[in-house]
């Protein structure tokens, strides 16, 4: 039991969130830049407001968290349904938006809840604080624009070790792999994936 809480705390919460956030640090400029100004502004806040804003910063770790796992899923499943129907349109025929399922993934239970967390908070804040804040909406808005794309991504690579061990006579699909690696590399930019 001790062995499947660890796995599940990995997929679900902090550890998985802490792993991602540092590594887009170290990878990209801009997104070091967005949650430096995202700590900045949670230090001044905290000043001010105290324990709500750790409650704050663990709604927005929990965001990404059901983003990541909702997302990493969805590539996974990607991966088997290209498997069982090759013919079919696949979702690089498609925009990030509508193969990610942004609108779904905001109505998952751990999302909503940590949206009213984030409403709160938002809402106890007065017009200086919310001058403040517009650092964290560019912080979050980096991570909802990146943190699902990223997971699609490794959800789907993750099917190609996957899937092989679970589902008898399944293959990978090579063309599609490499159409994917460029496509996330044309949008994050050339080679990005391999700095992964």
């Amino acid at each position: 039991m001790l062995a499947m809480k660890t796995i599940w705390e990995n997929l679900t919460g902090q550890p998985m969130v802490e792993r991602f956030i540092q590594w887009m640090a170290q990878e990209s400029e801009d997104f070091a830049a967005d949650h430096q100004r995202y700590t900045d502004a949670m230090d001044a806040l905290q000043k001010e407001l105290g324990d709500l804003v750790k409650e704050e910063a663990d709604a927005i770790e929990q965001q990404c968290a059901s983003n990541l796992l909702f997302s990493g899923f969805l590539g996974l499943k990607a991966n088997l349904d290209h498997y069982i129907d090759p013919v079919a349109r696949n979702f690089l025929d498609v925009d990030f938006e509508v193969y990610l399922r942004e609108q779904t993934a905001h109505t998952l239970p751990e999302y909503e809840r940590a949206q009213k967390v984030r409403s709160r908070f938002f809402s106890a804040l007065s017009a200086a604080q919310k001058e403040i804040y517009e650092d964290v909406i560019a912080y979050t808005s980096h991570l909802e624009t990146v943190a699902p794309k990223l997971a699609h991504y490794y959800g789907y690579m993750l099917g190609n070790q996957l899937l092989p061990r679970v589902v008898p006579g399944y293959h990978t699909d090579p063309v599609l792999t490499m159409r994917y690696a460029d496509r996330l590399n044309g949008y994050f930019g050339k080679n990005f994936l391999n700095a992964m």
